[in-house]
């Protein structure tokens, strides 16, 4: 299923014309990449599909929930920023994903611990019948007798 479709797109600077009849389309999935030679159109292109820059013509239909972004080759940065803040800032979302998946993992480690129930044991009743003891010995032997 098209993520992005983009079917004859035009543009041009004045005389010169950078893109004619221009199409791409981007499956579900695909990764996809604009090679050519500088001043060809590649970023121009981009922008168009990103909506950042108007097309002369064409057409552009883009998946309902989708977007589509553009990352400037040369970004205009704030210059009170670090470049760590900066990365600091664009990797949030994900930053917090990591620390709710991380701590749903640790919980899941060292939780508590599962009691499985023990089987359950039948008690017999005790018998009422006693076994005889052997005989209590008195240092003799059984049956025989001391004379003096």
């Amino acid at each position: 299923m098209p993520v992005l479709s983009a079917h004859n797109i035009s543009k041009a600077y004045g005389e010169r014309t950078l893109l004619r009849d221009a199409s791409v389309t981007i499956r579900t999935g695909e990764r996809v990449g604009l090679v050519g030679k500088n001043g060809t159109g590649k970023s121009t292109f981009a922008r168009i599909l990103a909506g950042v820059e108007p097309k002369d013509g064409g057409d552009i239909a883009v998946r309902k929930g989708a977007t589509v972004l553009y990352l400037e080759q040369m970004p205009d940065l704030p210059r009170d920023k670090t470049p760590r803040e900066l990365v600091s800032e664009g990797l949030a979302a994900w930053s917090a994903a990591k620390s709710a998946y991380d701590a749903v993992s640790t919980r899941l480690a060292t939780g508590p611990r599962v009691v499985r129930p023990r089987r359950a044991t039948t008690t017999r009743p005790r018998s009422k019948i006693r076994r005889a003891s052997p005989p209590r010995s008195s240092g003799s032997a059984a049956g025989s007798a001391t004379t003096r």
